[in-house]
């Protein structure tokens, strides 16, 4: 089950919480923040988000091996959406996410296919309006 509130505004900030009723039996929460900057004919947004871990087991454990409530992630990103025809955009992004507090860091790295807090990455989406 999830909730977002969003607010059109400056930095245009968006609250979303989320409650596992299965997997973790416990929720989640991300505050985040967003900027679009005109650069020619597209824009370039600016991003960031902050997640907290609400004592949801799904999202990894603390060192003692039980959920936890505290902060989770951090996150930067950088995203445009280029036109490509009438309805077609390219929208590239990318992001950089690290974990925060001591639970946060221990839980990432041990669900982590590498074992790292921390990533880089970057998405390309094809979309199409009809």
């Amino acid at each position: 089950l999830y909730l977002t509130c969003a607010l059109s505004t400056l930095l245009n900030p968006t609250l979303s919480l989320y409650y596992d009723i299965d997997e973790g039996e416990g929720g989640f929460a991300v505050l985040s923040a967003s900027h679009a900057f005109p650069i020619g004919s597209v824009s370039l947004t600016a991003g960031a988000s902050m997640g907290f871990n609400l004592g949801d087991a799904a999202m990894g454990l603390n060192e003692d091996g039980e959920d936890f409530t505290g902060l989770y992630y951090g996150e930067i990103s950088l995203a445009t959406s280029i036109p490509l025809f009438k309805n077609v955009t390219l929208d590239p992004r990318i992001a950089y996410s690290t974990a925060l507090g001591d639970d946060g860091e221990f839980a990432i790295e041990s669900i982590s296919v590498d074992g790292k807090k921390d990533m880089f990455y970057g998405s390309v989406a094809l979309t199409a309006a009809f």
